[in-house]
């Protein structure tokens, strides 16, 4: 999840079976961050561990998360 006042990134880990939220991580980017980039579908688009968010007078980050549950 993006927050455009938090400047944040949130990395939330569900457990798909419980619906149960298990974990929550702030990420701080100090950018006011917009949008996912997103596949044909729709889907938040991903290769690899990575994926892509838009970022007000910056352009395109690339987020890669290592070692990720």
């Amino acid at each position: 999840m993006l927050t455009l006042r938090g400047m944040s990134i949130y990395v939330m880990l569900i457990d798909k079976d419980k619906l149960n939220l298990i974990s929550l991580e702030q990420f701080k980017i100090e950018q006011r961050l917009r949008h996912f980039g997103l596949n044909k579908t729709n889907d938040i688009f991903q290769m690899n561990d990575s994926f892509y968010i838009s970022v007000d007078g910056e352009g395109i980050y690339k987020m890669i998360f290592k070692n990720l549950r």
